[in-house]
């Protein structure tokens, strides 16, 4: 009985971020993470063939805090999520998947896990973007 008044007070006192200030952006306006950096996009799809609207970031972030920031950044920066499917999820891909959609643009944006090999338990973020 005495843990809820002080854990209600603990929540009032929270104080978030409307955005973070000074992010790097995408040509499209989106938000990267920072300390993202660009790598060729048939490093990580392999499939896409010679599809140019593809780009890809590596980040030194996890896959949960990139979902975390494109959840709270997206949105700050005018983009509507449309759909958001995370990672791990109740679907078969392997990686979280986020559309987005600002002023008729369109971007499908994956949230990949990477890591170095089977013994690295700090797995990061890959980006594959598409936009149209």
């Amino acid at each position: 009985a005495e843990f809820e008044p002080l854990a209600t007070e603990v929540l009032r006192s929270l104080r978030f971020l409307e955005a973070v200030p000074d992010l790097p952006q995408h040509t499209s306006g989106l938000p990267l993470p920072p300390d993202c950096t660009p790598l060729p996009a048939s490093e990580i799809l392999e499939d896409i063939g010679d599809q140019g609207s593809w780009e890809a970031f590596e980040t030194p972030n996890s896959v949960g805090a990139v979902q975390a920031f494109y959840w709270r950044e997206a949105p700050a920066a005018g983009w509507e999520i449309t759909t958001f499917q995370p990672y791990p999820g109740d679907h078969p891909l392997p990686f979280a998947r986020v559309g987005l959609h600002r002023e008729g643009r369109v971007i499908a944006l994956g949230i990949i896990p990477h890591s170095q090999g089977a013994d690295d338990r700090n797995a990061h973020a890959r980006l594959a973007l598409h936009w149209r």
